[in-house]
């Protein structure tokens, strides 16, 4: 049986979800996945959340609490990710990475 995924996107407009979709697409596509649900966020930043992106997101976690969906695929901007690459290198950028994927465990499971 294939995998059901759910796909969240997250960018600073219209542009960035669309090429973050069309990866998560070609990505689903690739593993014989079925993508059962998709959202997405635009200009989300820090703490400027609304009340949209929060219903959105709670959404998504009910639907995982109910097995809905076997696989959460995060499509998302960091913020300045290039600096920190940039200015302290890879490894840290790395590190920011790490940490993000650590926050949507903690929301998700």
């Amino acid at each position: 049986m294939a995998e059901r995924v759910y796909c969240l996107y997250r960018g600073k407009d219209q542009e960035s979800i669309l090429m973050q979709k069309n990866a998560c697409h070609d990505f689903a596509e690739k593993k014989g996945w079925n993508i059962v649900g998709e959202e997405q966020e635009i200009g989300v930043s820090g703490y400027k959340v609304s009340t949209d992106d929060l219903v959105k997101l709670k959404r998504i976690r009910k639907a995982a609490e109910q097995g809905e969906f076997d696989i959460l695929l995060v499509f998302m901007d960091i913020d300045y990710l290039r600096r920190i690459n940039n200015d302290f290198g890879r490894a840290a950028g790395d590190e920011v990475i790490v940490a993000a994927a650590r926050c949507i465990e903690n929301v998700f499971g």
